[in-house]
C-alpha cells in the first residue's frame, strides 16, 4: 500500500541502486507488486538519467542534474521510447490521484494534523516497530509502584531524527520521562550523560532505564560549504555507541541492578562491546511524537514490541565491506 520508495546511494551486486532494473522492476514491481512511484535519494542517488529511467526510475530527486534536458534529448534522438517516459509519468500521477494528493484542497483541511487518529498511528507504529534485542526477564515491569530510574542524555530529549529529508515540526513531542512519569510514580529522573548524576539518581531504584544513541547530529542529512565546493555530509564515521554512552551504561550495571538500555538509531550500531552488561536492550528507531507514550506501554506490558529488524548487525566494524561515494569531487 505504499505510495513510493526511495533508492539507495550504493551498489547492489555491481550496479547502483537508482539504476538497477533487478531492484525497481523485477523485485519491486513483478514479483512486490507495488504501484507507486520510485525516487532517487537526494542529489548524489543518479549516475545515469537514462538508465535510472530504463530501470525503472520514476524520478530524481531533489531536481534534474542526470535527467533535464539530458533525457529530453535521449528521447528526441530516439535512444529512449516515450513509452518508457510515459510509463515514468503514469506512476507518478495514478499515485497522487490515489491518494487524493491533487485534489488536496477539496479534500484535505488542517483539522487531520495530527489528528486523534494520526497521534494513535503514531504511537502504534513505535510499540510494533520497537525491537526487543535482548531481555533476561527484567521486562516487563508491571509493578506501577517500582521504584525505576530513567536516566541517559535522552531521558527527557525531544529525538525524533534528523534534520534532512525526515524533518517534520510536530506540534509536541513525548519523552520517555513524560511518558513513564505517567505509569511510575516513584520513578526519578536525570537526563544526563554524567555518569555521578546518574548514578545518584539511581542509587535507591530497584531498576534502571538508561536512553543512549543517536540524534540527528549522528546521521542527519546536511550539505556544508568548504571553500567554493558543497560537501554533503551526515553518515556516520562509527558504527558503535558514543563513547560517553558506553561508559555511562558500563558504569550503571556495576550497581548491580537490573538495567534495561533503551537506544535510539536510523539503522544498525555495533552492540558488542556493551550488550553483556544489560539485562535488556530496546531498539527504539526515532521514536516519533508520541514516543514517550509508547515506550512506557512497552515498558510497562501493556503493548509487547513485536518489531524484527530489517538489517543484520555486525560484531564489528570490519564485518562490513567498505565502500567509497565519490560527489562533486569530494569523497564521502
Amino acid at each position: 500500500g505504499a505510495g513510493s520508495i526511495m533508492g539507495a546511494y550504493n551498489k547492489v551486486n555491481g550496479t547502483y541502486s537508482c539504476e538497477n532494473r533487478e531492484l525497481l522492476t523485477d523485485i519491486l514491481r513483478n514479483e512486490w507488486g507495488f504501484e507507486g512511484f520510485a525516487i532517487s535519494d537526494f542529489v548524489w542517488g543518479v549516475h545515469d538519467g537514462v538508465e535510472s529511467l530504463e530501470a525503472g526510475l520514476d524520478i530524481e530527486m531533489p531536481m534534474s542534474m542526470q535527467r533535464g534536458g539530458k533525457l529530453a534529448r535521449a528521447v528526441k534522438s530516439g535512444k529512449v521510447k516515450e513509452e518508457v517516459l510515459d510509463k515514468a509519468c503514469e506512476n507518478v500521477i495514478s499515485t497522487l490521484l490515489r491518494f487524493g494528493v491533487i485534489l488536496r484542497k477539496q479534500t484535505f483541511g488542517k483539522e487531520v494534523v495530527v489528528c486523534e487518529e494520526h497521534k494513535n498511528l503514531a504511537r502504534e507504529a513505535l510499540e510494533k516497530g520497537a525491537v526487543l534485542l535482548k531481555n533476561s526477564g527484567v521486562l516487563p515491569i508491571t509493578d506501577k509502584s517500582a521504584k525505576i530510574a530513567i536516566v541517559g542524555r535522552f531521558a527527557d530529549e525531544k529525538v525524533i531524527g534528523d534534520k534532512g529529508s525526515s524533518c517534520v515540526f510536530p506540534p509536541y513531542i513525548v519523552t520517555p520521562k513524560e511518558g513513564l512519569e505517567k505509569t511510575y510514580k516513584n520513578a526519578v529522573v536525570c537526563s544526563s550523560s554524567d555518569v555521578e548524576k546518574c548514578k545518584a539518581a539511581s542509587k535507591d531504584a530497584e531498576k534502571i532505564l538508561v536512553f543512549v544513541g543517536n540524534n540527528f547530529e549522528d546521521e542527519g542529512e546536511f550539505v556544508t560549504k568548504g571553500g567554493d565546493k558543497y560537501i554533503k555530509g551526515g553518515d556516520r564515521k562509527s558504527l558503535r555507541m558514543h563513547k560517553e554512552d558506553v561508559e555511562l551504561i558500563n558504569e550503571l550495571s556495576k550497581l548491580g541492578k537490573p538495567l534495561v538500555v533503551v537506544f535510539y538509531a536510523g539503522s544498525a550500531v555495533i552492540i558488542e562491546e556493551w550488550k553483556d552488561k544489560a539485562d535488556a536492550i530496546l531498539y527504539a528507531g526515532y521514536p516519533g511524537l508520541e514516543g514517550g507514550n509508547a515506550l512506557s506501554n512497552i515498558i510497562s506490558g501493556k503493548v509487547n514490541p513485536s518489531g524484527k529488524l530489517p538489517f543484520t548487525v555486525a560484531k564489528k566494524e570490519e564485518d562490513y565491506p567498505k565502500f567509497l561515494y565519490k560527489g562533486e569531487g569530494e569523497e564521502i
